[in-house]
């Protein structure tokens, strides 16, 4: 099963979104691999409602990445600078 590190909580859990299954798994952060950081993809085995076997699905992650760096840079590319002035 896929799904992405949403988040860190209180410093020690980590929130796994489950993609396919549309669940959310909390997990003692020390199960994480290393190197993993929020919003990369994991690849991982669900047995109830615990998860194993987790590794980072390094390919997903860098696409996802690439595209919302694209995404921003268009935006960027297109902005017309703020709509709010500074007042003096």
């Amino acid at each position: 099963m896929k799904g992405m590190l949403d988040r860190i909580e209180e410093g020690k859990y980590a929130v796994i979104l489950a993609e396919e299954a549309g669940k959310e798994f909390v997990i003692n952060k020390g199960r994480l691999p290393d190197g993993v950081q929020v919003n990369d993809w994991l690849e991982f085995n669900v047995h109830g409602e615990d998860i194993f076997n987790i590794q980072i699905d390094k390919q997903k992650s860098s696409n996802r990445q690439e595209k919302s760096e694209m995404l921003r840079n268009r935006v960027r590319s297109r902005s017309k600078g703020s709509k709010f002035k500074r007042q003096q």
